[in-house]
């Protein structure tokens, strides 16, 4: 719209009345202007009929403001947005005398123009600061300010002159139609504008809903402010809105899918609908961060330049002619001490200055008064080096500050020894003839180069031809000067399109065979100094081998691209061979896991009647029997045991193959873990007539930490095998430490025997699966074979190995080593097996102990009182033989054939002990003890009734299952009766009272 400049004069006063009724609508639309335009200062100005201008300001009194009205009458002249990105440097000379006291640095504002032409006044927005970041849509928004500003102001004129009611009605529709266009302006607002009212949501734009993630301002009217704010920040916003802060402050807000980012806010009270409103402008300063995050490595990177650099880099106050900042000391960068500095004092400069140069140096600070901020001031002057020598120095300076009248406050300045550079260039002048066979030279060293240099120009004629690249072509430097260029190219279009680009003013690069040459050339136009196109200059290199080098990398290349498909294929093959592989392993462990279940399975099923055979067979051996009957008897009982010995190696094959051996690593005793052996394996030995002996090396009897039980098994076996094949004589077992270090100890065992002995050969195969010294050994003494292939895996898992030492006839000595940690400070129970051999003979000691045909107290001397035992246990045979055994040592024994039945009896009878079966129907063993466990925690029972497990189960598994179910004891099935009565023994004694 363009302004009527006839009616300005006239139409440019409007009534203070219409200004003072407005005030609340300028003061929104002046907040409104700095929030969207991120400007410290919003103003709206009118004239007024007294010839002045009325200021309504925001951000600042407008005393602050008052001189620019210069900038108003301005902008009252421009028909678009005017704007001064600078006073200082921008604004005319003739106006900026008016601005020099004036803080404003920046300047952009709006004329008010009606819709016939004329200018009421302008809305404007300013900062003190330079403000390169004024964008497009900040411009457009204060347009749209503007114009709604006009509209209002053209609303109240029409309705100026009415009265009474209609008047105010009128006026009432014209701010009902402002606020709603003030909505439209919030909605096209380029940064989140919203309006709170009683805690609520009640105005937002749409960039607000957008940058909190909702699709558009109705899907967050309404709501409270918490879902806005991060948690860290809500305490910080609630104040600010609370107390109705106006300035700008940063806070961490929260989007809607729980994302955080930084902003920057800025709230202002309003009047909404006749209460109490609350303005506030969100801006994302998350780039802003990062730009001060570089800016700060920027400056980081910039003080590292500085601190680095061999130039005395500084700040210099004009004012008071000190430095602000140095880099490097001047005095020393000359090389002078700290000594040398005091003693000069105040006489430094014209101490170490020139005095040619002192005068001037002094008078060019006066010469920055007149100098730009983009303009460099240049001084060279001579300096007194601490060896005596004048050298010369040049600083580089800058108008670094300025006072808010423009005056310069400060100087940036670079000083740089320039010495060399003034030697050079006298040495320069006093050697112009050097300077002249130089020259030739050059010239020389051109016609040598393996390129060719020509110039043509503007014509494209020849006016330079150089270099020996001009031979390959048939030619001699200079031969072609004053030809075209263009009779060279043979009628290639190409090439002469390439040339006549050049001679346009462009630079051009191409490669062209001629003969069996493959030339680079590269033309670039030539300019005078004022620009204008003089021509060209081009230059052509022989590229011949290395277009050749090029082809054999590609040709390498496509090798290479090969050799990468093959070998992609290759590891296509053998991911395929690894699936396989990796399919056949998981069978494999399928099939492991099939048999360890299988091998579980076919343990119960084979120990629950083997507890049977076992179980009867001792019952009756207990009775009164003819000698033929005993002899079936126990033939029928050592061959059960033998059955049994050969389930157990079986599944501890089972469990070895498969890789699920369990170790435990508690105190070791090794001389309880040799007599318990002796113990058990005396019984067999007195009936042979043959006497056990033992002894430990007393070097051997110190606290280590290892498995008991499987030394345990390991002598076991080893032990039986020596009295199963000694007739006559005697078994010897030895201890002795192999060796010994800090941490750990290695062990050596020995077994020997009086026996049959074993040759060479079948020796070796002892330690085979499924193998005997020989058939007739299998058929005479029995056994699998699998013995001794487990205790070698055994000894091999605890760190060592076996051996044996035979000879038919002469006896064997089977030994093995086995690996245990010391323990440092718990000390083991020591055995009365130890002895003190202070001559450490190979012989067995005297005071060895022997086991023979010795008595050993039976087991009922062990037995406890008559006390009262459950039974819960659903198979009759294995009832009838835990009853029967019970029963004869004075026990009363009441059975239970399933859990439900067990846990009936329970709650009707007090007893000591529950035996309890683990597979049992109804209700089995273990949820039985769990439900009993229960019961007793609910009674607040204070002892605990013992519950030993009589199961068919060996696995480790079940012993585990069985204590987490509540259980306090566990015995295999089969058992021997001194194992049911040492469990009964050892679990009942917490029943009496402690001594």
């Amino acid at each position: 719209m363009a302004l009527n400049e006839n009616g300005r004069v006239n139409s440019l006063r409007i009534p203070l009345s219409h200004i003072d009724s407005a005030k609340p609508f300028t003061d929104d639309i002046t907040h409104l202007a700095r929030y969207t335009c991120q400007m410290p200062i919003a103003v709206v100005s009118f004239s007024v009929p007294d010839g002045h201008w009325l200021t309504d300001c925001s951000g600042v009194l407008s005393e602050k403001v008052g001189d620019a009205k210069t900038l108003f009458v301005e902008t009252a002249r421009h028909h678009d947005l005017f704007v001064i990105e600078d006073l200082r440097r921008d604004l005319p000379s003739g106006q900026r005398h008016s601005l020099v006291a004036s803080p404003i640095r920046f300047y952009a504002g709006v004329a008010l123009v009606t819709a016939s032409g004329d200018c009421i006044g302008i809305l404007a927005v300013m900062d003190t600061k330079l403000r390169l970041d004024f964008s497009p849509d900040q411009a457009d928004a204060l347009r749209r300010l503007a114009m709604q500003t006009t509209r209002y102001f053209e609303a109240l004129s029409r309705n100026g002159d009415h009265g009474g009611a209609s008047s105010d009605m009128t006026t009432e529709r014209a701010l009902a139609e402002s606020e709603a266009r003030l909505r439209r302006l919030t909605d096209a607002a380029f940064e989140g504008v919203s309006v709170w009212q009683d805690g609520l949501l009640v105005e937002a734009s749409p960039a607000f809903a957008k940058m909190f993630g909702y699709d558009g301002p109705d899907n967050v009217l309404g709501m409270k402010a918490a879902p806005f704010i991060a948690p860290q920040s809500y305490a910080l916003v609630a104040d600010k809105m609370a107390t109705n802060y106006e300035h700008p402050y940063e806070a961490v807000l929260l989007r809607s899918d729980g994302s955080e980012f930084d902003a920057e806010l800025r709230g202002h009270s309003i009047e909404l609908n006749g209460r109490h409103a609350r303005v506030t402008a969100v801006r994302d300063i998350t780039e802003r961060r990062m730009m001060e995050a570089k800016l700060r490595e920027s400056q980081r990177f910039a003080e590292s330049i500085a601190d680095n650099s061999a130039n005395v880099i500084f700040v210099f106050d004009l004012d008071t002619h000190t430095n602000i900042y140095s880099n490097r000391d001047v005095a020393e960068f000359l090389g002078y001490s700290a000594e040398q500095v005091r003693e000069m004092g105040a006489a430094l400069l014209p101490s170490i200055i020139h005095p040619e140069d002192l005068p001037r140096l002094l008078d060019h600070f006066e010469d920055f008064a007149g100098l730009s901020d983009s303009e460099v001031l240049e001084f060279e002057y001579r300096v007194l080096h601490v060896s005596g020598t004048w050298r010369w120095v040049c600083n580089r300076e800058v108008v670094f500050e300025r006072h808010p009248d423009g005056r310069p406050s400060r100087i940036l300045g670079n000083v740089q020894d320039i010495n060399k550079i003034k030697e050079m260039e006298s040495q320069l002048k006093l050697n112009s003839d050097q300077l002249v066979k130089r020259e030739a030279s050059l010239r020389a060293l051109l016609q040598s180069a393996p390129v060719i240099l020509y110039a043509a120009d503007v014509n494209g004629r020849v006016v330079l031809s150089e270099g020996m690249g001009l031979s390959a072509l048939g030619l001699k430097p200079g031969e072609v000067i004053g030809r075209s260029v263009f009779d060279f190219m043979d009628g290639d279009s190409q090439l002469e399109e390439y040339a006549q680009r050049a001679l346009a003013g462009e630079a051009v690069s191409y490669d062209a065979n001629v003969y069996d040459l493959s030339l680079h050339t590269e033309l670039q136009p030539i300019r005078d100094i004022h620009g204008s196109l003089t021509g060209m200059i081009g230059v052509c290199y022989d590229v011949t081998e290395r277009k050749r080098a090029e082809q054999e990398i590609k040709d390498f290349a496509c090798v290479l691209q090969y050799q990468k498909e093959a070998l992609e294929q290759a590891t296509l093959d053998l991911e395929r061979q690894n699936e396989e592989l990796s399919r056949a392993r998981d069978e494999a462990q399928s099939a492991t896991r099939a048999k360890s279940s299988f091998l579980a399975s076919m343990s119960h099923e084979i120990r629950t009647p083997m507890n049977g055979v076992l179980g009867m067979t001792e019952l009756l051996l207990e009775t009164d029997l003819t000698d033929e009957q005993r002899d079936y008897a126990e033939t029928v009982q050592s061959s059960g045991r033998s059955l049994l010995t050969l389930l157990n190696d079986i599944l501890d094959f089972s469990k070895i193959e498969a890789g699920k051996l369990e170790f435990e690593r508690i105190p070791v005793d090794l001389g309880q873990t040799v007599e318990e052996v002796i113990n058990l394996m005396a019984g067999g030995a007195r009936t042979k007539g043959i006497a056990i002996k033992y002894a430990i090396d007393p070097e051997a009897q110190i606290d280590l930490v290892g498995d008991p039980g499987r030394l345990r098994q390991i002598l076991s076996n080893l032990i039986s095998n020596a009295v199963k094949f000694t007739e006559h004589g005697g078994v010897t077992v030895r201890v002795r430490l192999a060796s010994l270090s800090d941490e750990d100890v290695l062990v050596h065992f020995s077994v020997a025997d009086t026996g049959i002995g074993i040759g060479v050969e079948a020796g070796q195969r002892l330690f085979q699966s499924f193998s005997q010294a020989d058939s007739s050994t299998t058929r005479r003494f029995g056994g699998s074979g699998l013995g001794l292939v487990i205790c070698k895996q055994l000894s091999e898992i605890m760190g060592g190995e076996i051996g044996v030492q035979s000879a038919p006839g002469k006896g064997s000595t089977f030994w093995f080593t086995a690996r245990l940690s010391r323990q440092k400070k718990v000390s083991c129970r020591k055995s009365t097996a130890i002895r003190h051999d202070q001559h450490r003979s190979p012989e067995l000691p005297s005071d060895a102990r022997v086991i023979a045909n010795g008595d050993h107290a039976s087991i009922d001397e062990f037995a406890p009182r008559s006390i009262c035992i459950l039974l819960a246990e659903d198979n009759p045979v294995n009832q009838k033989v835990a009853r029967r055994l019970l029963e004869k040592r004075g026990h009363r024994v009441d059975t239970a054939a399933n859990g439900l039945e067990a846990l009936n009896m329970l709650s009707q009878t007090s007893y000591d002990i529950v035996l309890m079966d683990c597979q049992m129907p109804e209700l089995d063993g273990w949820e039985t003890t769990r439900e009993i466990r229960r019961r007793e925690k609910a009674k607040a029972s204070i002892v605990q009734m013992p519950i030993i497990a009589l199961t068919a189960g060996a696995m480790a598994e079940d012993r585990i299952e069985c204590f987490e179910a509540g259980m306090d004891g566990f015995l295999t099935k089969p058992f021997k009766s001194e194992d049911l009565f040492a469990a009964l023994s050892q679990h009942l004694e917490c029943l009496r009272p402690a001594a």
